[in-house]
């Protein structure tokens, strides 16, 4: 995947404590490498910050 397009895909936030994944960054600690679109991670996935599960994740705008 180019840089260009890890651009375009979604970012998503924790609705419990505001933490938020960006695929241009990844999550390398969790197995997740730059480019890695959020819709691809396991069910078992949880917030690397408050421990919340997938289920209190959602879209977030991005800044301009």
């Amino acid at each position: 995947m180019t840089q260009d397009q890890t651009k375009e895909l979604d970012w998503y936030s924790c609705l419990q404590c505001g933490w938020t994944y960006k695929p241009e960054r990844g999550y390398p600690q969790a197995g997740l490498p730059k480019g890695t679109d959020f819709n691809t991670v396991g069910d078992d996935f949880k917030c690397p910050k408050c421990g919340a599960p997938l289920k209190n994740f959602a879209l977030r705008d991005k800044p301009f």
